[in-house]
């Protein structure tokens, strides 16, 4: 009698190892889940933010085109050819910072018009690229004065404008010539 109730006692501390341990595999199957879903979401957000740093990064680079293309025009005396820009804009628009890097490239169009592009880098990994057409146009002072800086005091830049006294030029987006590339 004595030696069956070993083997009880023996088989009890079996199946409480047993009970035990299966509670540990699920509860470790629990954690690992919840990790990797974790991870996932972190990776997520992680990119995310690589997207919208290179997206204004981008915006960034088309600012400094149109500014390129207004100090241009401030600095140039009266011509109705578009300027040529060398280096395409690149050389002053070039935050390489760490893993962030700007291409930007301000290419003529006909009459008196511009593409500004800009392409941001971010990490390797986030890549935007943006570009948008700038209008430049020839307005007299007292036009410009008068009419609070609207349109329809200006010639375009490619045509022939007439004489001008003082003229300005006057450098604008194109309305709804945004892309995303």
């Amino acid at each position: 009698m004595n030696s069956q109730c070993g083997d009880v006692r023996a088989q009890q501390g079996m199946s409480t190892l047993l009970v035990t341990s299966l509670m540990l595999s699920v509860a470790m199957v629990f954690v690992l889940t919840s990790y990797s879903t974790s991870f996932y979401q972190v990776k997520r957000a992680q990119n995310t933010v690589f997207s919208r740093q290179a997206f204004w990064l981008a915006e960034g680079g088309l600012a400094c085109g149109f500014g390129l293309i207004t100090e241009h025009y401030q600095r140039q005396p009266v011509s109705t050819e578009p300027g040529v820009f060398s280096d395409g804009g690149s050389a002053v628009c070039l935050p390489a910072q760490g893993d962030r890097h700007l291409t930007v490239r301000v290419e003529p169009l006909p009459e008196g018009r511009y593409q500004v592009s800009a392409e941001a880098l971010v990490a390797g990994r986030a890549r935007v690229r943006l570009w948008q057409i700038a209008v430049v146009s020839l307005c007299s002072a007292e036009a410009v004065a008068l009419s609070g800086g609207e349109a329809q005091a200006c010639v375009a830049l490619g045509s022939l404008p007439q004489a001008l006294e003082r003229p300005v030029y006057q450098v604008r987006w194109l309305r709804g010539s945004w892309r995303d590339v």
